[in-house]
């Protein structure tokens, strides 16, 4: 860096223009040649898009952003659709016996007494089917607050029957349970 100092300290004016001159020429020589090997292809290649072909391309992106959302759409409702039927799976998958003690939990919670419970099965082709016949004993608004509960857990009913014995009042519930093989 020194000896370039020194040497452009040692030039006279008339050679230091003369200098100046030959870089400034070297400078836009070389602009020039750059221009042409890398930018000249380059700026043809964008000036030379068609402006049909730039709106054929725009339409297209917007096309594809379209589909995009109504496959997101599309893949969140699926996706509720699978949680709704895996809930729905879940009753089958339990054992008999998780209805059963479901069962027995809400005869306890409304102070019902089971006096009758009998149990049938039956072998399909891809389930298993249960049939239980119960019989309660209560009052008559914890045997109506049973049914209601019983109707929220997706027990098919076959007949259900209510009768007074004396100041009692026994409800008889015949339904069916089935479970995947």
């Amino acid at each position: 860096m020194d000896k370039i100092v020194l040497f452009l300290e040692n030039l006279s004016l008339r050679e230091k223009i003369l200098f100046l001159s030959f870089l400034a020429l070297l400078g836009i020589f070389l602009g020039f040649k750059t221009y042409e090997g890398f930018l000249k292809s380059f700026f043809d290649e964008i000036i030379s898009l068609d402006e049909q072909e730039l709106l054929e391309k725009r339409e297209q992106n917007f096309i594809l952003q379209k589909d995009k959302i109504t496959l997101e759409k599309e893949l969140q409702t699926q996706k509720e659709k699978l949680n709704f039927y895996e809930n729905k799976m879940k009753i089958f998958n339990q054992n008999i016996e998780n209805h059963l003690s479901e069962l027995e939990s809400l005869a306890q919670k409304y102070g019902l007494n089971v006096k009758k419970l009998q149990d049938s099965y039956k072998e399909e082709k891809d389930f298993n089917k249960y049939h239980l016949f119960l019989e309660f004993e209560g009052e008559f608004k914890s045997l109506l607050q049973l049914i209601q509960d019983l109707e929220n857990l997706n027990y098919q009913f076959h007949r259900i029957e209510l009768k007074t014995i004396g100041l009692k009042l026994n409800l008889k519930i015949n339904l069916s349970l089935y479970r995947l093989r």
